[in-house]
């Protein structure tokens, strides 16, 4: 922050240096500006660090140290939410440890519990489940009065049963015990349950906190962060700024005194002395005026005046040239008219002799037919019609 800060009192001192009221200092001389600017240039030349540099090392030093600055806080970010991350691991990990080692002693209670309380003998399905009932099972008859013989056993003839309401007392007795120790049981299991999960609740809602806290933790310090990045971007925008604005009126200042030196240069004022070779005043410097002296002027008046009569001289001729030329066109068409005519009448000549030759020809012909008729007769009498169906050959 002191960088930037000693950076922000630098650009002011540098505003301070083009301030308006120095601008409206009186513009220097010609002379001994250009005499500045070439003092200037050999102090940037001749000092070997800023020729090599080139650029503004304390604004480089400046960026340099926010940039370090930038990277060790986010580091530090880094290693603190690395450290959080591990202690939230570690925690979940001592959590679940935790939660394993009560599932392993509720587990362990219950089967304990199992074998001191839920035997299986004691189970009201154990006479019909039991593999040594044989074994373990009273004799058909222990006595004479053996109240398990009836009628059938011919040893004992009751008309009724004695022992029913006690039986039957009993029985109830026994049943109301087993359901007692029924919901005795299941009342325990549903309070180990509800216990248990009343157990991972919270955990789970101390976990949910502990993640709510990290969570807004890292949110503040993005928060930070973003807040932080905005003002540096702030900041370096509003340095850009000025810098642009900076940068602005020195290209506007330059471009004033480039047009004022155009303005009072020998080009533009067309100098006919700053065209004058020291060693040969013969000589012409072209690029010293934009305009020409008078004695060129004339020089090119006169070779366009005569280049004016050649072409004229040479137009000239060229219609000589047409007008012989036609001449022959004209002596050419009419010998080749006459060709022509005297090509046509060979062919009608031509054509004459070949139609004579065509009616020699067809008299001829016509001739030879005749006197071959005449010669070879071959007519078909009755006698030859006379022959058919005459016979079955």
């Amino acid at each position: 922050m002191t960088s930037t800060r000693l950076s922000l009192q630098q650009q002011l001192q540098r505003q301070s240096l083009q301030s308006p009221k120095r601008m409206q200092e009186p513009p220097m001389h010609a002379t001994a500006k250009r005499q500045q600017l070439e003092k200037d240039r050999m102090i940037r030349v001749f000092d070997a660090k800023a020729r090599t540099i080139g650029v503004d090392k304390d604004a480089l030093d400046v960026q340099k140290e926010e940039k370090e600055r930038l990277a060790l806080v986010n580091k530090q970010r880094d290693y603190f939410l690395d450290a959080q991350l591990n202690a939230t691991d570690q925690h979940a990990v001592y959590l679940a440890q935790q939660v394993q080692d009560q599932n392993y002693a509720i587990a362990k209670d219950t089967n304990l519990y199992r074998d001191r309380f839920q035997k299986a003998n004691s189970a009201r399905e154990w006479d019909l489940n039991n593999p040594a009932h044989l074994r373990e099972d009273l004799p058909a008859r222990i006595g004479d009065d053996d109240p398990r013989c009836g009628p059938s056993s011919m040893q004992k003839f009751y008309g009724e049963d004695l022992d029913a309401r006690d039986r039957k007392k009993r029985q109830q007795e026994l049943q109301k015990q087993w359901l007692d120790q029924q919901m005795e049981e299941k009342n325990m299991i549903d309070w180990l349950e509800k216990s248990r999960s009343h157990q991972l609740q919270d955990r789970n809602e101390e976990l949910n906190f502990r993640s709510k806290n990290i969570n807004d933790l890292i949110k503040a310090q993005k928060t930070t962060e973003t807040k932080a990045t905005a003002e540096f971007n702030k900041a370096l925008a509003a340095q850009k700024g000025r810098e642009k604005m900076k940068q602005r009126k020195q290209d506007t200042l330059d471009n004033f005194e480039e047009i004022r030196n155009w303005l009072d240069s020998d080009l533009l004022t067309e100098n006919p002395m700053s065209t004058l070779n020291v060693n040969d005043p013969s000589r012409f410097k072209q690029y010293h005026m934009k305009g020409i002296p008078p004695e060129a002027k004339q020089a090119v008046l006169n070779e366009q005046a005569c280049q004016r009569d050649d072409l004229r001289k040479r137009r000239e001729q060229e219609a000589i040239d047409d007008a012989v030329h036609a001449l022959a066109l004209n002596h050419l068409a009419s010998q080749s008219l006459a060709r022509e005519a005297e090509l046509e009448e060979k062919k009608q000549a031509a054509v004459k002799l070949l139609c004579e030759d065509w009616e020699h020809q067809a008299t001829v012909a016509a001739t030879n037919r005749t006197r071959l008729n005449e010669t070879y007769t071959n007519v078909i009498s009755d006698e030859w019609w006379s022959k058919f169906n005459t016979t079955s050959r």
